[in-house]
């Protein structure tokens, strides 16, 4: 009934509200659990706090990732007033969101080789993609409980503001 509402005040029905457009009326995609919104921390981190091979730094900031040729071997963060840099046995597994994650990229020299030029930044890989759409919402969203797991939301037009230069963020 909430979405049939939606779409007869004019939203259209959007399937997947984190596609290449956010507007519309739709399901609101959260990671849940027992009904409950469940963060990223929570439901992925905590279970691995245990092993030997993993160290938990809060209150740092990745700063870039570290490149040999175009292979991803490491990570730069401040912590403090220090930059360390942490060297990675397997893979780099980059995970700031929608905007932090291109922002890092771009400032490591991944992204459209002109924006990273006109910024000094060495070029690793010109990737145009990278940042060419970063979006902030700005937008009304209303929940509605339906069971234990679902919800929906309607997302307003012209509320995603979309951002080429997400390194300057």
């Amino acid at each position: 009934m909430f979405l049939q509402a939606g779409q007869e005040a004019g939203l259209p029905f959007n399937p997947d509200l984190n596609g290449p457009s956010s507007e519309g009326v739709g399901f609101y995609q959260i990671t849940t659990r027992n009904g409950f919104r469940l963060s990223a921390s929570r439901a992925y981190l905590w279970r691995a706090l245990a092993r030997r091979n993993l160290v938990v730094r809060t209150r740092a900031l990745a700063t870039r990732v570290l490149f040999e040729g175009k292979r991803a071997v490491g990570v730069a963060y401040r912590y403090g007033n220090k930059t360390i840099e942490v060297r990675a046995g397997r893979e780099v597994i980059l995970c700031g969101g929608a905007i932090n994650s291109p922002q890092v990229l771009q400032l490591s020299g991944v992204g459209p080789v002109e924006l990273l030029k006109s910024q000094g930044i060495d070029i690793v890989h010109d990737s145009p993609a990278v940042g060419a759409i970063c979006r902030t919402i700005s937008a009304t969203t209303t929940s509605i409980a339906r069971g234990a797991r679902a919800s929906t939301t309607i997302s307003i037009p012209g509320g995603a503001r979309r951002s080429r230069v997400c390194a300057m963020c």
